[in-house]
């Protein structure tokens, strides 16, 4: 549902969920921002999974630069 700090809108309509429900999932998380994530994805399971960007590589782009899972949680 989000890709390369994007929200994918099509995705997002196709699981079910609105842009409300990602916005407060995301704060839940301390993200402020779908600019923070480089992707996110909701699985077959309802599970959310989102993979942020390292803070000191800009846009996830920096040569070499490493991206960490940030967390995993069921969808309620």
């Amino acid at each position: 549902v989000i890709s390369d700090g994007v929200v994918v809108q099509s995705a997002l309509r196709e699981s079910g969920k609105t842009q409300e429900w990602l916005r407060v999932r995301l704060l839940e998380l301390g993200i402020e921002s779908a600019e923070q994530v480089l992707f996110a994805e909701i699985t077959g399971d309802d599970t959310l999974s989102v993979q942020f960007r390292e803070p000191d590589a800009p846009h996830g782009r920096k040569k070499g630069g490493r991206f960490h899972i940030y967390t995993r949680f069921t969808i309620p």
